[in-house]
């Protein structure tokens, strides 16, 4: 989401952010290697569950008892060749002290301490039934059974049962030992004597991570805080979720989820990228997952219901390709999937971080760190993350690049010293953060209130905004800002003058005002004076400015409430620009509506609307950022569009020719700006070139060849001598990379065809 208004001041341009909302390319593939009785060693094709130990072993509860895997050799523990108690294994958990804990189907609990095996049941146990359904470890070591007969606890010595409850099918513990139940179509949480309602509609608890707890609906993936707060309903319908039977989830190491579903494949749903044995072209054996399990090299281990063990090994990230595109006001920046920072466009204030003031058409490189994470550009500032938490800022200072001064700067600055900074977003000359412990910060200028800190002071370090530890997401308008909490409600400070705080008023708010009594608001796209927002159940709703159609309410009256966008209930992503808003639904398709004056909709035309207009007829459109006037968006395939206002080369594609549709900007050489120079003995000009490129060299030239931006041949001229010529006349706009070979040296440049 972006935002951005262009005003003119003393003959300096002064433009209006955009929001957070960065868009990421599918960069990374997969090699896929699975292992069934046929072809390997593991002791059963039925994977029931998959547990990693503090080694990195595999442990594999399967239908011929228990199999480990080294990543060579597999090691199958059963009851003809050990001491575990039945080959009918559903469950294994792994505490802290490293003992393996595990659950059969009919034979009561199997402990194994790495030497001996310990069977429970009924007769030498506490256990109320050997009927185990599911088993959980807490963070004190304390083993937690579910069964028909209620729940069970077992502390090493003293069993305990809590039948209050019965009919239980699944529990897991989470991060302040809190003990989460099903029983099928009850969610509980155990309170230690007693179970507390949580939510009803579910059928068994996936995962609990990152004080999420993500059960399976009946229909649905169910998520909520373990705090019990924030209760969403994530269908098919009304989101990317790639079927309505999730069966087995986790969670990264970058905290991405992984659901593997029955029947329709496994998914990153975080990226909303879904694998399936089609489109692997076979790697995956079956769509249809029991479990699964990630770790933090990137590989994903997968089981199935009777086709064995599969591997996921993460192959070289595609070249060249950006994970994160962000568009400022009349600038672009973006993160290459080797962590890499670019920028591209308006470089007035040194809001490209080149150490320059020069606009760019092409993406330069910004220094020489690979550890970038997270982008937002702002009206002629840029604000980044690195993977190390701390925050960096760079272009025009009013003290909104957090340094403690207001003065300019071309390269990044960190902000302060913490390295604690969990999401963030800038306006038009203010920015606000939010920490890893939920807390709100914020600096820059404040006439409005925009900081939320209760007065108009300016602040040119970053200050704390109230004491709550439970906000969620952030965004700035040009002068204001709304923020999510982790329970749902909505909440926004500063200017007010054209009904952006949404409370039904004109009137500036000094401090964070909540808007309505909603508490079920998901994603937002603030625009420079408007704002958009998504509910849980995929409705949409705006508010603020709207003379150019921006809300896309069929007016062009203001509105100071959110205010419904027509009926549909299935909007999954939204963007706000300068004067546009841009969206997508759950069926892939893309909406743009608003102001068009630079084709900024992308609908071939440059005419305003009001209403939402779909762009095209592709149902494969997956994530969207909008700025000033420009847009990128990115398919499900990984490829980059981008259109509208190209002034100064914002677009990134070479050129400063605006564009009215979405024109593709290819990943693996958007961006190259490391040719070869052999001490200036390589020439070619002119560059831009319009029709005829000379090529000169010191040493004689056997071959030219000129590649597009998708790696394709698009010419080649074998030559003879130190100079020729090139025709560049048949080939449209853009950039182009020019190889040059020698009889004992190859060299590459790029050529940008006017």
């Amino acid at each position: 989401m972006k935002k951005f208004i262009l005003l003119k001041t003393m003959k300096k341009l002064y433009f209006l952010l955009l929001i957070f909302s960065s868009i990421s390319a599918l960069a990374q593939t997969y090699t896929y290697t699975t292992y069934n009785v046929s072809n390997s060693a593991i002791g059963s094709n039925y994977i029931a569950d998959i547990k990693t130990d503090a080694n990195g072993l595999l442990w594999l509860a399967t239908s011929n008892g228990v199999s480990t895997f080294n990543g060579t050799t597999f090691t199958n523990y059963n009851t003809t060749n050990s001491g575990i108690a039945s080959n009918s294994i559903l469950k294994i958990q792994i505490d802290g002290l490293g003992r393996k804990w595990i659950a059969s189907q009919f034979n009561g609990i199997i402990l194994y301490n790495g030497t001996t095996w310990t069977n429970y049941t009924t007769s030498n146990s506490g256990l109320p039934t050997n009927a185990i359904n599911d088993i959980a470890v807490d963070g004190q070591n304390n083993l937690w059974v579910v069964t028909d007969s209620g729940l069970t606890k077992f502390n090493g010595t003293t069993w305990t049962n809590y039948p209050a409850v019965n009919n239980l099918n699944s529990v897991a513990t989470d991060s302040n030992n809190g003990v989460w139940v099903t029983n099928g179509g009850v969610l509980y949480k155990f309170n230690g004597t007693d179970f507390d309602f949580m939510a009803q509609g579910t059928e068994r608890i996936l995962r609990i991570a990152n004080n999420t707890v993500y059960v399976k609906g009946s229909d649905s993936l169910i998520t909520l805080t373990t705090s019990g707060t924030n209760l969403t309903f994530i269908y098919q319908s009304t989101s990317c979720l790639a079927g309505y039977n999730p069966n087995a989830l986790d969670v990264d190491s970058n905290s991405k989820v992984w659901i593997g579903f029955n029947g329709a494949g496994l998914q990153n749903f975080t990226d909303c990228t879904t694998y399936t044995r089609t489109n692997t072209n076979l790697g995956l054996p079956d769509d249809y997952f029991s479990a699964i399990r990630t770790q933090s090299s990137g590989t994903i281990w997968l089981g199935t219901l009777q086709l064995g063990l599969t591997k996921m090994s993460p192959g070289a990230v595609q070249a060249g390709c950006f994970q994160k595109i962000n568009a400022g006001s009349l600038h672009s920046v973006a993160i290459k999937t080797d962590g890499t920072l670019w920028a591209w466009g308006n470089n007035y204030s040194g809001q490209l971080g080149n150490g320059t003031t020069t606009n760019s058409s092409t993406p330069k490189r910004i220094g020489t760190a690979n550890n970038w994470k997270e982008i937002a550009g702002g009206s002629n500032h840029t604000i980044a993350q690195k993977t190390d938490g701390t925050l960096w800022a760079w272009g025009a200072n009013s003290g909104q690049l957090g340094n403690g001064t207001n003065t300019d700067q071309y390269t990044p600055v960190q902000v302060g010293t913490a390295n604690d900074w969990k999401t963030f977003d800038t306006g038009m000359y203010h920015t606000v953060a939010i920490k890893n412990n939920g807390t709100l910060w914020a600096w820059g200028l404040n006439p409005y209130g925009q900081l939320g800190t209760g007065n108009t002071t300016t602040s040119l370090v970053p200050v704390q905004i109230g004491t709550a530890t439970n906000w969620l997401a952030v965004q700035c308008g040009q002068d204001f800002t709304i923020a999510l909490k982790t329970d749902g409600t909505l909440w926004a400070w500063g200017s007010n003058t054209y009904g952006t705080i949404g409370d039904a008023t004109n009137t500036n708010r000094l401090v964070p005002t909540q808007i309505g009594t909603a508490s079920n608001w998901q994603s937002l796209g603030v625009g420079a004076l408007h704002v958009a927002a998504l509910k849980t159940d995929g409705t949409l709703w705006t508010w603020g400015y709207n003379a150019n159609g921006q809300l896309g309410d069929g007016t062009t009256a203001n509105k100071n409430v959110p205010t419904q966008i027509g009926t549909a209930t299935n909007w999954q992503t939204i963007a706000s620009g300068g004067n546009h808003t841009t969206a997508i639904k759950s069926n892939g398709t893309l909406w743009a509506w608003g102001r068009n004056q630079y084709g900024q909709l992308g609908n071939g035309l440059t005419a305003n609307s009001n209403v939402p207009v779909q762009i095209g007829s592709l149902t494969t459109w997956k994530t969207v950022a909008d700025g000033g006037s420009h847009t990128f968006a990115l398919k499900s395939d990984g490829t980059v569009s981008t259109w509208g206002l190209n002034l100064y080369g914002q677009l990134g594609d070479g050129s400063t020719v605006d564009k009215n549709v979405p024109t593709a900007i290819a990943c693996p050489t958007l961006g190259v700006d490391d040719f070869t120079k052999s001490n200036n003995t390589l020439k070619a000009y002119p560059n831009p070139v319009h029709d005829k490129l000379i090529i000169s060299f010191d040493k004689k030239i056997s071959l030219v060849s000129v590649y597009n931006v998708l790696g394709q041949e698009v010419l080649n001229k074998v030559i003879n001598a130190n100079e020729s010529t090139i025709d560049f006349s048949g080939l449209a706009s853009g950039v182009y990379l020019v190889k040059v070979n020698s009889n004992d040296e190859v060299k590459t440049l790029k050529v940008i065809k006017k």
